[in-house]
């Protein structure tokens, strides 16, 4: 190259340069694969192209239209994939600084996630069949497309899902207030809203009647007391009661066992309940020198007791099923205490919850 004034006149030649036009184009992204399909959103992500130079970007078709240029991430997210079940198919070439573009990726077609939630179920019914058990039962839902399941709440916790509109609740403790919820679910996982209410307090569960109870005195250590009304628990003079029970014909799981027992005249201290591995004493001859011996560990405890009144107590630990199992009633208190025995017209009683 040369330079010329007006005159025509020429000056040096330049030095000499030599350009190469880049004709080259970069290596098809390969793999392009989805990450991620969420309602209103897809993900893609590709492994990197190659170029004799450098990829300049890399450019992402829907449907065979240009969407996106994407520079330097072998990523990208699609928000606009539109309602739920449309169908798009992707594919990604690369570019580099020339302006040479390569061949594209392999394509992958993706159907947009479902993100519409189905309709609140309506019309919940709860009805108390017994006192561990509730019937519920629903008008059905609606979705886009489909429900896949209901969800039951029970006083606010998830209780069980079920595929239709009925629900049996057979984990129901008796005389137990209960407040019933339920949403529906499809396969995407979109949830309703809960449904209104439905609110039940189921019954008392049949009592199971003492076979036996007597109590023992360590200052009378021969007397047998089991033919009279009442049960008395002293620390002092140690006097302990002891209570047997017989379980049978049950056929589900213990969900809870209660010992109610009646205050025939009250302590500051109460009693407390305490297992007793021996089943085999009996009521009529059984006195302080052959009790069976009573465990030191504690079930639970009334605290003060007050005469005329029941105290309810949950001994859950001692009952597993079916079978005969005896409580020791103890107590560390200087003042005695009397409760009614089975000889009386208020006689200790055990409340089984069982699975329906």
């Amino acid at each position: 190259m040369r330079a010329f004034d007006a005159a025509a006149n020429a000056g040096a030649e330049s030095n000499v340069v030599t350009a190469v036009r880049d004709t080259v184009a970069p290596s098809a992204p390969a793999d392009l694969r989805v990450t991620l399909v969420e309602p209103g959103a897809v993900s893609l992500a590709w492994d990197a192209s190659t170029d004799n130079v450098g990829v300049a970007q890399y450019r992402v078709f829907r449907d065979g239209s240009l969407l996106a240029g994407i520079w330097p991430d072998q990523t990208f997210t699609d928000y606009t994939v539109g309602t739920t079940g449309t169908s798009h198919t992707y594919l990604v070439t690369a570019a580099d600084f020339a302006g040479n573009f390569s061949g594209p990726s392999n394509q992958v077609t993706v159907t947009a996630a479902d993100s519409s939630p189905p309709t609140v179920p309506t019309n919940l019914r709860a009805s108390v069949t017994g006192p561990n058990r509730v019937e519920l039962s629903w008008a059905p839902a609606t979705d886009d497309v489909g429900v896949a399941a209901y969800t039951v709440y029970r006083n606010g916790t998830a209780l069980g899902t079920a595929t239709g509109v009925t629900f049996t609740d057979t984990t129901a403790l008796s005389e137990t207030s209960y407040t019933y919820l339920v949403s529906a679910s499809d396969a995407a996982g979109n949830s309703s809203g809960l449904s209104a209410p439905a609110m039940v307090t189921t019954p008392a569960a049949t009592p199971v009647l003492a076979v036996a109870d007597t109590y023992v005195k360590e200052s009378s250590p021969t007397s047998r007391y089991g033919s009279t009304t009442v049960l008395r628990v002293d620390g002092d003079p140690v006097t302990n009661a002891n209570l047997k029970f017989t379980v049978s014909g049950q056929t589900g799981v213990v969900l809870r066992a209660r010992l109610k027992i009646w205050v025939a005249a009250g302590s500051s201290t109460g009693f407390v309940v305490r297992p007793v591995a021996d089943s085999t004493w009996s009521e009529t001859l059984t006195s302080w020198n052959n009790a069976p011996p009573i465990d030191n560990t504690s079930i639970a405890a009334t605290g003060r007791t007050t005469t005329g009144t029941w105290v309810t107590l949950d001994v859950t630990p001692l009952v597993s099923g079916n079978g005969t199992f005896t409580v020791g009633l103890t107590s560390t208190g200087a003042s005695a205490s009397s409760y009614g025995s089975r000889e009386s017209s208020t006689a200790p009683l055990l409340l089984l919850d069982m699975t329906s």
